[in-house]
């Protein structure tokens, strides 16, 4: 008993150890796992007791630690701010009494301006960028767009000159609602590309054109006693698509009234090879397959053997890829049988120029269609005529069978006339060029002419064409050019005819001798630096002049001397000079006598070098240098002799160049840096280079005008944007300054071949001739001057 008393007791103590190690592992895992899925205790069921202290500052209200630096909480955008804060440490909550507004960003333009307004030749347009974030449009990045002279509003255009495969650049004429002139502008000719396996394409039987004949006259009059005919004629493109079609494919011809249950089909024109039901057929040669739907009569070349007996060079290109034309002529004609009126009508095809075909349509088929070019009535035994319903209608149908691949019909120069000859009068072409056309992307075909324009007999148009301009240094050439094909029909000398200019009073005229306008500049040139020019281009301006005895009749010590000056046309007092140079030795104030006089205006120069842009003396302290150029005492007590009477080339050079490039590149404010600029004139006499000047006061000092070629700005974004200054903008190459003449005497100012031009190449290089063959030039009836060449053309 007493051994199992003691066993009992030995087991409830193993019990009450195994319970007391249960309950120590259970807070040991809640205290270091913090485990929340453990069954609830007596304790976790009670009601709940109010926390201490200690446990209420930790888990409800307290004071913030902010974090050591602030939280950006809403990103700014260009359209928006946003905002940033610290964040406590603690709770990580927003600390509301340090959000700070972060301001919005600013826009950032896109690349390139939206046109809001296009210019007209009056009016300037207008254009702006918007922001390439978010959009919205830009006030602070408007600018104006210049006038554009030859933007023109017109609101009607007629076509004075066809636009043809022959001649792809017509002409056509307008007027201009905005600066009330007459202008003219240029068409291409337009190639009409139907695919039929495209989902756009015509449905068969659908019209590809129509035509409105408008007021003439198909039936006889006084001034055509035959009537007139329907004239329909079309350049078409036989290419090898058209073998992608598995049916047949043909173009059909109506005339009516514009619906087609009531026109006449005058024929039809198969673009497949038919071996059978082919009225004209030559082997692989001819491709064309041609039917009448009603005929009667006779036919022309109507089978393979009639054909076959006809030379080869009647129809060279038929049925050969390439461009063709097609002429179709419809002719009316009307008789009195019994008292009925009967019309006959006949079609004539034409292929490259060359009759294919003729019948005639059954007169019932047009009575029942009510279709005529021309209907009459028998009043007293005659005919009286008036217009008949072929007004308007379908010209061209076509119809496409199941193509399965790109299949293209291709036309162009489609004319649709009433008259007696076709528009458009060509003749076969033997052996034309080799030519593709794309007809759809990466599809190119044979685009051969077939044909070209007649020339039997050739036509002058009364225009004569110059085919080489004349200058002081060689005759000239012009032609008398074909209309038709552009052959050469003679050719004549053209002898070159100087511009003198004569006044005993200086006038106005006399001043200003020559004017050219930097509008006429080349429009796809320009002077300031571009990727593809990056020194930019120069003003070149030259012209030639007859200095001869006359020159001496100024009245006054003050010489004549000539001047090249920039300017705007608006007036006189906005023109900056940028040369002077005279041709009589010792004129007042020169700064070369050595070279006859020169003085430069704005044009000084703070360099020295060779030549001496000061001009005190030429290179190498020689006269000969400048053989050409005379006059009494050079300033160094040298005789020169003097000058030289006879022809002399001026030319004068013009660069600038921007000469803080760099910071205006670095700027990032656009504008903020204003350009500075160097200007640069070289000065050539008979090819030799006398003078280069340069200068940074761009300004006229009398008068501030500013002569810039172009202007230049800062992009804001590490580039420069650059204006040509063209707009009003006119130069004088040549302008004379000088007092009257002296009495009883006249002034005779002689010049010619003048150029200005934007480049780096002068048009007319030269190089000096020491000793011209002597010459003569009449400047009035019965006055001769010395006229000695003292220059010729430059060699390659």
């Amino acid at each position: 008993m007493r051994k199992t008393t003691i066993t009992l007791a030995l087991f409830l103590s193993f019990v009450l150890c195994l319970f007391c190690f249960a309950s120590c592992g259970k807070k040991s895992a809640d205290a270091t796992t913090g485990d929340k899925t453990a069954a609830p205790t007596a304790a976790d069921t009670a009601a709940p007791t109010a926390p201490s202290t200690t446990e209420a500052d930790a888990t409800t209200a307290h004071t913030h630690t902010p974090g050591a630096e602030k939280v950006v909480d809403v990103e700014a955008t260009c359209s928006a701010p946003g905002s940033k804060s610290y964040h406590c440490t603690v709770c990580e909550q927003i600390i509301p009494e340090t959000v700070e507004e972060i301001p919005a960003l600013p826009h950032t333009p896109e690349a390139e301006f939206d046109i809001e307004s296009e210019p007209t030749c009056t009016t300037p347009g207008s254009q702006l960028k918007f922001c390439a974030v978010c959009g919205a449009p830009l006030e602070d990045t408007r600018e104006a767009i210049p006038v554009d002279p030859d933007a023109h509003v017109v609101a009607a255009w007629e076509v004075t000159e066809e636009a043809t495969l022959l001649n792809p650049v017509g002409t056509m004429t307008g007027h201009c609602s905005a600066c009330d002139q007459d202008v003219e502008d240029e068409y291409d000719v337009e190639i009409r590309i139907y695919d039929a396996s495209a989902s756009d394409a015509p449905t068969a039987g659908g019209p590809i054109t129509s035509f409105d004949l408008g007021g003439e006259h198909f039936y006889p009059t006084d001034d055509h006693p035959d009537g007139q005919d329907f004239l329909f004629e079309f350049s078409f493109l036989w290419n090898e698509t058209i073998a992608n079609t598995t049916g047949d494919t043909d173009l059909s011809f109506y005339v009516g009234t514009g619906n087609s249950s009531k026109s006449l089909m005058i024929f039809s024109l198969s673009l497949r090879d038919s071996p059978s039901d082919t009225w004209l057929r030559g082997g692989a040669k001819v491709k064309g397959h041609f039917q009448t739907v009603y005929q009667s009569g006779d036919l022309i070349y109507p089978t393979a053997a009639q054909l076959a007996e006809t030379p080869d060079l009647e129809f060279p290109g038929l049925g050969e890829y390439g461009w063709h034309r097609i002429g179709v002529r419809v002719h009316q004609d009307a008789e009195i049988a019994g008292n009925e009126v009967k019309y006959t009508l006949t079609t004539t095809l034409y292929v490259d120029g060359a009759k294919v075909l003729a019948f005639h349509n059954d007169p019932a088929k047009m009575a029942a269609k009510n279709v005529y070019l021309f209907t009459a009535e028998i009043v007293d035994g005659n005919l009286v005529y008036s217009d008949g319903n072929v007004t308007a209608g379908q010209s061209m149908q076509f119809n496409f069978a199941g193509a399965t691949q790109p299949a293209c019909l291709v036309f162009a120069d489609r004319l649709v006339t009433c008259g007696t000859d076709f528009v458009q009068k060509v003749v076969a072409a033997a052996d034309p060029a080799d030519e593709t056309l794309e007809v759809a992307d990466g599809v190119n075909v044979s685009a051969k002419l077939w044909y070209t324009v007649p020339c039997d007999e050739h036509v002058w148009d009364g225009n004569d064409t110059v085919i080489k301009a004349a200058t002081l240094l060689a005759d000239g050439t012009r032609a008398k050019i074909c209309a038709n094909c552009g052959a050469t029909i003679s050719t004549e000398t053209i002898k070159y005819e100087p511009t003198v200019v004569s006044f005993t009073d200086a006038s106005s005229d006399a001043y200003n001798p020559v004017k050219a306008n930097l509008r006429a500049l080349e429009s796809d040139k320009r002077f300031y630096p571009t990727d593809a020019d990056a020194e930019g281009n120069d003003l070149l301006i030259e012209y030639s002049v007859l200095w001869n005895e006359s020159m001496l009749n100024f009245l006054g010590s003050a010489k004549p001397y000539f001047h090249t000056c920039v300017g705007k046309e608006s007036g006189t007092e906005q023109i900056n000079n940028i040369a002077y140079w005279s041709p009589v030795a010792d004129n007042a104030n020169a700064d070369c006598k050595f070279a006859g006089g020169f003085e430069y205006g704005t044009m000084r120069t703070s360099e020295e070098g060779n030549p001496y842009p000061q001009m005190t003396k030429p290179v190498g302290d020689s006269i000969d240098e400048f053989p050409n150029i005379g006059g009494n005492n050079g300033g160094d007590g040298t005789d020169q002799g003097e000058p030289q009477w006879g022809w002399h080339r001026v030319q004068i050079r013009l660069h600038e160049d921007v000469t803080n490039a760099d910071a205006l590149k670095a700027d990032t404010t656009a504008g903020a840096t204003s350009a500075t600029y160097k200007c640069t004139t070289t000065i050539y006499i008979d090819g030799v280079l006398v003078s280069i000047l340069s200068s940074d006061a761009m300004t006229d000092r009398n008068n501030a005008f500013d002569n810039k070629l172009f202007i230049a700005a800062s992009d804001g974004q590490g580039g420069i944007v650059y204006t040509d200054v063209r707009e009003e903008e006119w130069i004088h190459a040549m302008r004379i300054n000088s007092t009257k003449a002296k009495d009883d005497t006249t002034i005779y100012v002689v010049y010619g071949d003048v150029f200005v031009s934007c480049g780096k190449t002068f048009v007319q290089n030269v190089e000096k001739v020491a000793t011209p063959a002597a010459a003569q030039f009449e400047v009035a009836e019965g006055v001769n001057v010395p006229a000695a060449m003292f220059y010729q053309a430059k060699a390659d």
